[in-house]
């Protein structure tokens, strides 16, 4: 299990990574804002089925160390509005065929993320730049916003109830585990720089760890910042 101290310590690992020589020429500081299209990816087979990515929105801070040899790290601390719906199968036969328990399971979390990353910076003219970059992030969701679910009964009508996706829920037979809070992943990053100044990024990122380990999903995000740098 992480700890917020290893979370504060990720910065760090930027710091370290590369030799002493190529020592930074210019320290920058962003900030930037937009939205998110995330959801879930993988899942239980045969169990987790219509995964769909949802918009949702993120807002940070980031700072960067451009290199002589243009190389650019690059670490910051943003905060996300992420969401996700599935719907769950049955893994018992109805009258000879599946079933949804969960025709839809829906959940929203605010969480504070810290990525670190390696880019290089392409001089595209004297105003224009593009920075590719790769790395690492570390997720811990602090809030849960309730979202509807709906569950299914045999015999019974479909009941619909609010869920904090970080408490279980246990109805009779039917059961939802706690989503997980901690998240490590990797991360995938294009930026692009005018005048030094304003910036538009568009970003993939997705979990290693299963958000939910009854029904194994992870979690996935596409991003679309516009910044400044001051």
């Amino acid at each position: 299990m992480f700890k917020m101290s290893q979370l504060a310590a990720l910065p760090m690992l930027a710091a370290v990574a590369f030799p002493m020589q190529g020592m930074a020429q210019e320290v920058k500081v962003d900030a930037h804002a937009g939205a998110n299209l995330s959801g879930f990816v993988s899942g239980k087979e045969y169990v987790v089925e219509d995964k769909k990515n949802t918009v949702g929105s993120i807002v940070g801070v980031g700072v960067s160390y451009e290199l002589k040899n243009h190389l650019v790290l690059s670490t910051g601390v943003d905060f996300l509005m992420t969401t996700g719906k599935y719907s769950v199968l049955s893994e018992y036969l109805t009258d000879s065929k599946l079933s949804y328990v969960y025709p839809q399971v829906k959940s929203k979390e605010v969480a504070v993320q810290i990525p670190v990353k390696v880019g290089y910076d392409f001089s595209l003219g004297k105003k224009m730049s593009i920075i590719p970059s790769v790395g690492a992030y570390a997720r811990y969701s602090i809030a849960s916003i309730k979202q509807n679910v709906t569950e299914n009964f045999v015999g019974d009508n479909p009941n619909t109830f609010k869920w904090d996706c970080f408490v279980q829920h246990k109805n009779g037979n039917n059961q939802l585990d706690a989503y997980k809070r901690w998240d490590v992943g990797m991360l995938a990053e294009v930026k692009f720089l005018y005048d030094k100044h304003y910036s538009l990024s568009l970003g993939y990122s997705r979990g290693f760890l299963n958000k939910s380990s009854q029904f194994n999903v992870k979690n996935q995000s596409f991003t679309f910042t516009l910044g400044y740098t001051f």
